[in-house]
């Protein structure tokens, strides 16, 4: 016994004077009865309280722990000896853990020995003997080399046998016997000196391990986060695993050895779907130790309408031709395939078509049957059933019927250089209210205004106009000369960024383009990316040019300069690939980017610091933040601000460099 592959495991708590005064022996297995050589040797050194471990029987080829073992507390030590041949590992564990290795060229001596507790001889004093003082618990001898996992599972459990393995196993419970099963009970005297063992009431308790979410009955989304949770007493590791058949198999695991002390772990639920999901949480090694939940269910998310625009007026002159019909764009924002159908209160006036259909994208035109209408306003309800989790949505339609005379306004949006300026709207308030968006050579048309007053002017956060706006009081012509000059308008964001590095870009044209001046909290230079020298420093900031910055902390600062709508990017043939980019003033779906030629954007990533590389969150790329923009082809791509503000969780916003436009 213990001369190759042998584990030694106890609990001790050292007194804090008492023993030898230089080296106090734990375990020992000696030559013989009357000799002091030490084919094992297991214990304290006291000069430094760590502990010493002699594997085989070579003195000076002793190994100490990379810890020490305080005096008065309750530790658990363990040392090991495992390989073969002319290789060896002698290792130490405290708490359970590795706490110091060595490597050896030769076992033990395989010749047998006795087995003596807390002395080194039984015939000497035991001053001389190296005797130990303190108290010690749960000694056992195993004759095999115990994983680091298997330690670090059971160290606070209390063993008996017969288990594979376990030689000895004494529990002091006030005495000596052996609960291993082997039968190699203890003598309690050392000379003529009596020891006394006595059941310990102060021992750390033994580990407990439960599972405190799911715990049945709940409904996981395919795709969506799921917390688990559980508590661990006495543990270092824990292996969370999923079973999808009731607990007949556990065939996914989704925590290997992990943080037994985290408590709680997110998952991102896959498929496939079923009614029977089990999630147990067990320690890495086969113990008794495990909490399991309840059968529950694991689905695809259930479809989710998206109704877009949620509300229509309609407005016509009496016994006018019909209008075109209003086209309602439904879509499906969760999961599955939509089915859905759509009613209304019975009006005469209106028709619906078609009136039920399948698709994750799918139109429903809302048609008048006729103009043939006394004046007046009407009312009706349309309303959207099917399979989806928010079915039963309404759509408010109101109906317009007018009999006065009509009129136009229209104009041109131009820059200071006479260029058309597309996709700004413009605005009608007065009698009626109406939005238009410019063309792409700039051109609007606000038509079917009925006669009265009105205030016309371009609506951008983008943008200020001269003149500012253009009254008509009454309107009571066509007026087709009703044109704005259009120039980029000052104005602050409040940029957002996070200790650390940060993926960021100056979205707008800085008063100041000194880094450390517009930044503050800056560790100076920002990088940016040359495609013929790489990452190169920068003191200055270019506006829409994406840079990697690290700030000293998280915080914000207010930036102030000229904003900007659009950012033109013109990529050559020797171009393609990957690039950083920047963003406009405001927020850009990816979706809405310009690409001519079409198709020529593959890519778009941000950063985050958390989980690295992503594609934008919500398919929105926000301003303040740099992008990786992968280009397949040359040409242009165009990055449009939105009018509209896309706000992001708080959490979001922490992690992520952002900039939000103030409010006026």
């Amino acid at each position: 016994e213990l001369h190759a592959n042998y584990t030694i495991e106890c609990w001790v708590k050292p007194s804090s004077s008492g023993g030898h005064p230089s080296f106090q022996t734990l375990l020992c297995k000696v030559g013989s009865v009357s000799a002091a050589s030490y084919p094992v040797w297991f214990g304290l050194n006291k000069s430094n309280n760590r502990l010493r471990f002699v594997p085989n029987g070579d003195a000076q080829a002793f190994m100490e722990s990379s810890v020490t073992i305080p005096a008065s507390t309750w530790t658990h030590v363990a040392a090991r000896y495992s390989g073969s041949g002319n290789s060896y590992v002698a290792s130490l564990f405290v708490n359970g853990l590795p706490a110091g290795r060595s490597t050896h060229s030769t076992a033990g001596p395989s010749t047998k020995g006795v087995i003596i507790l807390a002395a080194s001889s039984t015939t000497v004093d035991a001053q001389i003997t190296y005797a130990y003082h303190g108290i010690m618990d749960e000694a056992r001898l195993w004759n095999l080399a115990r994983s680091d996992a298997e330690i670090a599972d059971n160290y606070r459990r209390e063993f008996s046998g017969p288990l594979s393995g376990l030689v000895a196993s004494w529990h002091f419970d006030g005495d000596v016997l052996d609960a291993s099963g082997g039968n190699r009970h203890g003598n309690n005297q050392y000379g003529d000196r009596e020891f006394y063992f006595y059941r310990t009431t102060d021992l750390p308790a033994e580990p407990t391990l439960s599972l405190n979410a799911p715990t049945g009955g709940e409904i996981w989304d395919i795709g969506a986060t799921a917390t688990i949770k559980w508590q661990a007493v006495g543990l270092h590791h824990v292996t969370v695993e999923l079973s999808r058949d009731g607990g007949s198999t556990w065939s996914e695991i989704l925590l290997s050895a992990g943080n037994a002390a985290a408590g709680v772990m997110n998952w991102t639920v896959t498929g496939p779907e079923t009614n029977q999901a089990r999630i147990r949480v067990r320690t890495p090694t086969e113990t008794s130790l495990e909490g399991m939940s309840e059968n529950f269910v694991i689905r695809e998310p259930p479809p989710v309408l998206s109704i877009d625009p949620s509300s229509v007026v309609i407005t016509i002159r009496r016994n006018m031709p019909l209008p075109p019909p209003v086209p309602i764009a439904i879509g499906n924002v969760g999961g599955g395939l939509l089915h859905w159908s759509a009613t209304h209160g019975g009006s005469g006036w209106l028709s619906l078509s078609p009136a039920q259909s399948s698709g994750n994208i799918d139109t429903l035109f809302l048609a008048l049957t006729t103009t043939d209408i006394p004046e007046g306003q009407y009312s009706e309800i349309v309303i959207i059933d099917g399979n989806a989790s928010n079915s039963g949505f309404q759509i408010p339609v109101v109906l317009n019927v007018l009999v006065k005379n009509y009129y136009g306004v229209s104009g041109l949006l131009r820059d200071t250089l006479g260029a058309g300026i597309e996709g700004v709207t413009v605005a009608s308030e007065g009698e009626q209210e109406m939005n238009v968006r410019s063309g792409k050579d700039g051109a609007y048309e606000l038509p079917d205004l009925p006669e009265g007053d009105y205030r016309i002017a371009p609506e951008s956060y983008y943008y200020s106009s001269t003149p500012v706006e253009r009254q008509y009081t009454p309107l009571s012509n066509i007026e087709p000369g009703a044109n704005f000059t259009l120039r980029p308008s000052p104005g602050s964001l409040l940029f957002h960024y996070h200790e650390g590095w940060n993926l960021i870009s100056i979205p707008l044209i800085p008063e100041d383009p000194d880094v450390a001046h517009y930044l503050p909290d800056v560790v100076m230079p920002a990088y940016a990316w040359d495609p013929d020298s790489g990452y190169v420093r920068r003191f200055a900031l270019e506006p829409f040019t994406a840079y990697w910055v690290k700030f000293l902390k998280t915080d914000s600062v207010l930036l102030h300069g000229i904003l900007q709508r659009d950012v033109r990017l013109e990529f050559t043939p020797d171009e393609t690939g990957w690039h950083l980019c920047g963003m406009p003033s405001g927020p850009s779906r990816v979706d809405a980017i310009l690409q001519n030629p079409e198709g020529m954007l593959l890519s778009v990533y941000e950063y985050d610091m958390l989980y690295g590389y992503i594609e934008p969150a919500d398919g929105v790329m926000m301003p303040g933040r740099g992008f990786f923009v992968k280009i397949g082809a040359d040409g242009m791509l165009i990055i449009r601000g939105a009018e509209e503000e896309h706000t992001s969780s708080a959490r979001k916003l922490l992690r992520y460099p952002s900039a939000m436009r103030m409010k006026e």
